[in-house]
Order: C-alpha cells, then sequence, then structure tokens
C-alpha cells in the first residue's frame, strides 16, 4: 500500500512537471504593423520587459469586454486608446502616461507596431503553452488568433468549412503599412497565426 502512494505521488509530480513545459514562440516582426498570435503564457509577462531593446512603438489588444470594435479601417489613425483598446506605449514614447496594457497573455491576439525603416526583428517569447477557445461575435470586428501547423496550415476555405456561421464571410489580412486587405482567394491562402 505505501508502494502505490509512493508510486502516486511520483506520477502527480511527472504529470504536473509534463503540464507546464516551458516552450519558445519566435515570431518575425516586420517594420509596420503585425498581427500576432501568441501560442504560450509569456514569463515575464510584463510588456516593459518582453518589448525591451526592440524598437516597438505601440502594442494593441482588443478589450472585448468593453464594446464590440464594428471595424478598424486604418490602425495609422489609432491615437490615444480607444476605450475598447489596451494599448502600450514604451516609457520613452509620448503617449506613455495613457497606456493601458501592462501585461501580455498567452492565447491573445495583438496588433504589434514595429518603427519603419527599423528592419526585420524576431522575437523570441518562452512561457507555457495556452489555449483558449476563440469566441466570435456577429457583425462585427473580431480580432482572433488561429492554433494552426506551420508544417502544413489549412487553408481559410478548410479552416472555417465546420463553421456555417462563417460561409460567405469575408476576411481580411492586416498589411505592414496598417492597411486591411480582402482575402479573395480563400481557397488557395493558407491560415496563419
Amino acid at each position: 500500500m505505501k508502494y502505490m502512494r509512493v508510486c502516486g505521488c511520483i506520477v502527480c509530480v511527472m504529470s504536473c512537471t509534463a503540464f507546464a513545459q516551458w516552450v519558445p514562440q519566435t515570431i518575425t516582426l516586420q517594420p509596420g504593423w503585425n498581427a500576432v498570435f501568441l501560442e504560450v503564457h509569456p514569463e515575464p509577462n510584463n510588456c516593459d520587459v518582453m518589448f525591451s531593446g526592440l524598437p516597438v512603438e505601440s502594442v494593441w489588444a482588443w478589450n472585448r469586454a468593453f464594446r464590440p470594435q464594428q471595424f478598424v479601417r486604418d490602425p495609422g489613425e489609432l491615437g490615444a486608446a480607444p476605450p475598447e483598446w489596451l494599448v502600450y506605449y514604451p516609457s520613452n514614447h509620448v503617449h506613455a502616461v495613457l497606456r493601458n496594457l501592462h501585461t501580455l497573455n498567452g492565447g491573445t491576439p495583438y496588433l504589434i507596431k514595429l518603427a519603419d525603416g527599423s528592419g526585420p526583428v524576431a522575437w523570441t517569447v518562452t512561457g507555457t503553452p495556452r489555449v483558449r477557445p476563440a469566441a466570435w461575435y456577429p457583425d462585427t470586428f473580431n480580432l482572433v488568433g488561429m492554433y494552426v501547423s506551420d508544417e502544413n496550415p489549412p487553408t481559410i476555405q478548410e479552416y472555417f468549412a465546420p463553421s456555417p456561421a462563417h460561409a460567405g464571410q469575408p476576411v481580411y489580412t492586416l498589411n505592414s503599412a496598417g492597411q486591411w486587405e480582402q482575402i479573395t482567394a480563400i481557397h488557395t491562402t493558407r491560415v496563419q497565426r
């Protein structure tokens, strides 16, 4: 009986250790706007620490708890944070006093603006994997990350095929200039995080 308790404790400790494995996620940030999705919950998750040494101008997270955003046509027009957005500015930014995004969370999409002319930056985030189900809001802006494989991601059409609610809905991508572009070739365009 004592042997079974010891084995049970060892199995419990091993499973807890396996559950909390640290993994890196590397994201290549381009100058201008980047739509990114964190699949890991970073540690530390403090924005000042996470973006230290990177040419980040601002980071935006949709605050769906406030109210649905209808559509953001030009992220370049985002100045001080509207109430439906959480925003991080580096401490030396003119709007730093207005920041209300202080930590990053796994399973969350972000819009990150890198300084123009800075060149691509490989940003590695280390943390524990975080899976959150996507919450879709009809007839409004949805900023959602996609859990997909880098090796063989599905097409947009394949990804949304099981969901009748998404049939015929337009899909957009954010280019580095901050302009939303509609993706019309959904049967050949592959989903990215």
